[in-house]
């Protein structure tokens, strides 16, 4: 439920699987502990919970990671391009294909 967190402004505490080293941060717009590792599980709950000042920085950094990671395009727009084939829906479909250049940072 990172996404719902995200979008509550909800600081974030994930482990350092490399699954979220691109996008969240640690210190920035989350806590990162070291997987399987409850001490440093631990460690990070309790800095957070004890330093107001991070807690809230995470927490706006949280409705910013949010809106970055929004993707413009509707899933009834896809299918609705996708099913009625016509030169401008495959330009679409083109332009936000997940391979393209739209999405890279």
């Amino acid at each position: 439920m990172i996404t719902h967190a995200l979008c509550a402004r909800t600081p974030l505490i994930v482990s350092d699987h490399p699954m979220f080293g691109q996008y969240l941060h640690d210190q920035e717009n989350a806590m990162v502990f070291e997987a399987e590792n409850p001490h440093s599980l631990a460690q990070a709950i309790q800095t957070i919970l004890s330093n107001a000042s991070l807690y809230h920085q995470l927490s706006v950094a949280s409705a910013q990671t949010w809106q970055d990671k929004q993707v413009p395009v509707k899933f009834a727009d896809l299918l609705n391009r996708w099913l009625f084939e016509s030169d401008p829906n495959k330009d679409w479909l083109r332009r936000f294909a997940l391979s393209a250049d739209y999405y890279q940072p």
